[in-house]
């Protein structure tokens, strides 16, 4: 997967803040995740089964991020992302009882580093997270996410009024899975009805 890098000035990353989740809410895209586990994710250009993206993760967690710190590390910018109140369905280590990953880019001062079409993530919101074993190091490029991208489910409601829902890594609600394809909807504007896409499996 070739990954391309935006370097901005001094304007930087701006990361979005949002509400905290209920227990309730919790409780909710836990009990989603399992069911997607049961039924059966890497970039939009080479689609991942939701199946082959679970039996990847060396660590399989729901959490809400705490904060996002960017650090100089080796030359580059890498987002060190703490999570708080982590539920873990799968971990290499029994022992963990926190979850902080490595993610390239984020800004510094006058300057930033995007990594153009990666995952993101916003202070305060929760996601369902496929992860490799080393959370993201050098090795890996600090690319945390299996199969770069396809291993990240935000949680969040799509109103106000709405319950939290998950959603696929380019934020489209999940309507299910079938097949080994995650059936995701693209929202609607005022004057189209809801499109479903259907994610490929290879």
């Amino acid at each position: 997967m070739r990954r391309s890098c935006l370097t901005l000035g001094a304007q930087g990353k701006q990361w979005g803040r949002l509400g905290i989740f209920t227990s309730k809410a919790f409780a909710l895209h836990v009990a989603m995740l399992a069911l997607l586990l049961d039924v059966a994710g890497g970039s939009s250009y080479n689609p991942v089964s939701l199946r082959r993206c679970v039996a990847g993760a060396g660590v399989i967690a729901a959490g809400t991020v705490e904060s996002i710190t960017p650090r100089s590390i080796e030359g580059t910018i890498v987002s060190e992302i703490r999570f708080r109140d982590v539920a873990f369905l799968r971990d290499s280590r029994s022992t963990r009882r926190s979850l902080v990953i490595h993610l390239l880019g984020g800004s510094m001062g006058d300057s930033g580093l995007v990594d153009m079409g990666g995952p993101t993530f916003r202070a305060g919101e929760r996601y369902v997270l496929l992860l490799k074993t080393s959370l993201g190091t050098y090795r890996d490029g600090y690319s945390p996410i299996i199969y770069y991208n396809q291993g990240l489910f935000p949680v969040f409601p799509d109103s106000p009024s709405a319950q939290p829902s998950v959603h696929n890594w380019i934020r489209r609600p999940i309507a299910g899975v079938h097949g080994g394809r995650i059936i995701s909807v693209q929202p609607r504007d005022e004057n189209s009805a809801p499109t479903v896409h259907r994610r490929g499996v290879r």
